[in-house]
């Protein structure tokens, strides 16, 4: 399973995040914690300890977003759309109980779409999507979502919807 996530591993006194104990990040001793040359109290065991960030590929696995999923943006804008978009299977979970989601053909229209979480999740319970609209103005959530699926239909901004709600009312 080590290929899937990292996991917390104990030797002796020691507690590490799956890195190595040569170049901690903290020290822990007599009750202070040592980092960056400054101490601070602290109610930890002593030994060393290494914390480290979670990759792109764990955040993705937490946030249930399949592995084949790509982010053609910076580790730093994949970071920011997994920590603003819904858990995937969360999503599938409550769309589950709406009527006939996956018997007839999806209109969709997705509201702040960001990463596209909505359509991953419908993907998930195997639903049949005719046409997937969406609004959003990250560009970089746009880039990601679109690199996706590329047959989503991009509207911009959300506030529009009154403007096109508008359009369509006086072209009937």
């Amino acid at each position: 399973m080590s290929d899937k996530s990292n996991c917390l591993t104990t030797s002796c006194a020691f507690y590490e995040y799956c890195g190595t104990l040569d170049r901690p990040v903290y020290h822990v001793e007599n009750g202070q914690i040592t980092i960056n040359g400054k101490q601070y109290p602290i109610k930890l065991a002593d030994g060393c300890y290494i914390i480290r960030k979670l990759t792109v590929a764990e955040c993705k696995r937490l946030q249930t977003v399949p592995d084949s999923y790509v982010f053609p943006v910076s580790d730093t804008q994949a970071y920011k759309m997994l920590g603003n978009g819904w858990t995937v299977d969360v999503i599938a979970h409550i769309l589950s109980y709406c009527p006939r989601i996956t018997s007839e053909p999806l209109d969709v229209l997705s509201m702040y779409d960001g990463m596209v979480c909505g359509h991953i999740a419908l993907d998930k319970l195997g639903a049949r999507i005719a046409r997937y609209r969406a609004t959003e103005i990250d560009k970089y959530a746009i880039k990601t979502a679109c690199y996706n699926f590329p047959d989503i239909e991009q509207l911009g901004d959300a506030f529009q919807v009154r403007e096109w709600k508008e359009e369509s009312d006086n072209a009937t």
